[in-house]
């Protein structure tokens, strides 16, 4: 037989490497002993974590932190806005009134461009 030549029918049959023995042996032990567990019942789902609460500052009423923005861009655009409860604050952009007036709970009752006396 040419060593060349490489198809199957003309080789003999082989014996294992030891290399092919310890890559297989540790597989076929795991999937029979996969065999004699069964299937797996489905682990229980864990009940859903209530959702984060945030306290803007003392007082205040807890907020749901997730439904604010957790960033804002750094444009500098100053705005100076009236909150609900009467606040007036000068905040860098809009956006960052916006995200104030979320995790306080407050509503915005107006904003103008620029900083403004109170």
């Amino acid at each position: 037989m040419r060593r060349t030549d490489r198809h199957p029918a003309h080789h003999p049959a082989r014996r294992p490497t030891r290399r092919t023995v310890r890559v297989l042996a540790p597989t076929l032990l795991a999937l029979a002993w996969l065999g004699t567990v069964g299937p797996a019942a489905p682990a229980p789902q864990p009940a859903p974590a209530p959702p984060a609460v945030q306290l803007s500052h003392v007082g205040a009423a807890p907020v749901h932190a997730e439904r604010c923005a957790d960033a804002c861009p750094t444009v500098h655009d100053p705005v100076t806005c009236t909150f609900d409860n009467g606040d007036v604050q000068v905040f860098g952009n809009r956006c960052e009134a916006t995200r104030h007036a979320c995790r306080a709970g407050l509503r915005i009752v107006s904003c103008a461009r620029g900083v403004r006396a109170h």
